[in-house]
C-alpha cells in the first residue's frame, strides 16, 4: 500500500487532484488487500461489493480495475 501511495504522489502532477492511480484507485486496492485471504490468497468479490464497501458508484470500481 506504501509503494502505491507513493507512486500516486510522485505522479501528481503540480495543481492537480490526484495522480496515476487516482483516490478512487487507492480505495479500491485499500479494499482489497484488506478482503485478500490470508491462507489461501483467495480473492474474488463482486464489483458491487467493492463499490459499498468504498461508498462509491458500481462503475468507479470496475472502470479502475479495468
Amino acid at each position: 500500500m506504501r509503494a502505491a501511495e507513493a507512486f500516486e504522489h510522485e505522479t501528481k502532477l503540480p495543481c492537480k487532484r490526484n495522480g496515476a492511480l487516482e483516490g478512487i484507485g487507492l480505495d479500491v486496492l485499500r479494499c482489497l488487500l484488506r478482503l485478500r485471504g490470508r491462507k489461501d490468497g483467495r480473492l474474488d468479490p463482486t464489483y458491487q461489493w467493492i463499490a459499498n464497501k468504498i461508498h462509491k458508484s458500481r462503475s468507479l470500481p470496475a472502470s479502475d480495475i479495468h
